[in-house]
């Protein structure tokens, strides 16, 4: 007696085609803010990330560099541009309203 299987492969070709729309891409560009306590709150992943769970590129870390009074270390209500890297978050850069330039 033949079995018709085409239900269950109805349903795992569902199942992939909807794991493949969930799953995050090797690097994805997000926004983000930090919290008063210093965690990265992002819009793709709105679960805080403590302090010791992302990544600042080194620029945010140097504080007063003399360059350019924009430039300085990060601080509590920073918008920022958060690259994901596999799932490790990586602050690139503090954000700004185009016309706070």
């Amino acid at each position: 007696m033949e079995r018709n299987n085409s239900g269950l492969q109805e349903l795992a070709r569902v199942l992939d085609d909807r794991m493949k729309a969930l799953s995050i891409p090797d690097t994805v560009l997000d926004f983000g803010k930090i919290t008063k306590s210093y965690e990265l709150v992002t819009t793709e992943y709105p679960v805080p990330i403590p302090r010791d769970g992302y990544q600042v590129c080194r620029h945010l870390t140097l504080g007063d560099t003399g360059i350019s009074a924009k430039m300085r270390k990060l601080k509590p209500g920073d918008r920022v541009l958060v690259a994901w890297v596999r799932n490790e978050p990586v602050v690139i850069d503090i954000t700004i309203r185009a016309d706070n330039m």
